[in-house]
């Protein structure tokens, strides 16, 4: 749905010359994230959860690790940029592989009562 909004955004916009890109990011280890996770899972104390973020972390395959908020940060910097002109329409995955892995995606997001991996990323 949200890839379906940015490219007819895109397609939109770019009579004007204006592009239309989106990041999707997976686990990101920040503050914001563990607060609002803290609430959704119910979870007691910060330590828990950075042991639920860790864990998810470990399955993603470049890294072994949740996603820093710089490497976000990085990706939305780059389709801002000038070397970047050409690319509309685009939704960039900002995950470390681990939407490659759908199956041990959907089965950890089970595991979390998020109901969805598109819950997991926010």
């Amino acid at each position: 749905m949200v890839k379906q909004l940015v490219q007819c955004t895109a397609l939109e916009g770019a009579y004007f010359n204006i592009r239309v890109n989106a990041v999707a990011s997976g686990v990101v280890n920040s503050k914001a994230r563990m607060k609002s996770d803290l609430d959704a899972r119910k979870v007691s104390t910060e330590k828990q959860n950075t042991e639920v973020v860790n864990k998810l972390g470990l399955d993603v395959p470049l890294g072994g690790r949740p996603i820093e908020p710089s490497e976000v940060a990085y990706s939305l910097l780059f389709l801002g940029s000038d070397d970047c002109q050409m690319v509309n329409g685009e939704v960039t995955v900002v995950d470390g592989g681990l939407s490659l892995t759908t199956d041990r995606y959907d089965d950890f997001a089970k595991s979390l009562a998020l109901g969805s991996p598109l819950n997991m990323a926010r």
